[in-house]
């Protein structure tokens, strides 16, 4: 009984010592002002006049943030282009999972799709077969 008398004596002395040892050590937590000043980050957005300062950016003005037709225009300079980006970026692209059949060429627009068929092939996804010589028939 003495032996477990002196162990636990022994325990809560030891724990009496790295207390006061912890006591004179650095703190786990730094203030708030030293824990900034590790950390720090570049802000890009709603910086000032950021937008008028730099080139138009497609990360920047469209896909960091939704952006309108003029943005988008912004950025690449001409209107095929921008329309080409924009019937992708409004709707989706219709064109992703290939409707057009039989090789045809999908043309993706805002709110559907053309196929431009080979010759040879007709109907909206250029599933239908012609005959080149229809008097064989």
């Amino acid at each position: 009984m003495a032996y477990i008398g002196r162990l636990f004596s022994f325990a809560v002395l030891f724990g009496f010592v790295t207390a006061e040892l912890h006591k004179r050590t650095a703190p786990v937590f730094l203030e708030k002002w030293d824990a900034l000043s590790l950390i720090s980050r570049q802000k890009r957005s709603n910086v000032g006049d950021e937008e008028t300062k730099l080139p138009a950016s497609l990360e920047r003005e469209c896909l960091e943030e939704v952006c309108d037709y003029e943005e988008a225009r912004e950025v690449f300079q001409d209107n095929y282009r921008t329309d080409i980006f924009w019937s992708v970026y409004i709707d989706g692209d219709q064109c992703a999972e290939q409707p057009c059949k039989n090789g045809a060429m999908c043309s993706d627009s805002v709110g559907g799709f053309d196929c431009i068929c080979k010759s040879g092939f007709s109907g909206i996804n250029c599933e239908t077969g012609m005959s080149l010589n229809p008097h064989l028939d």
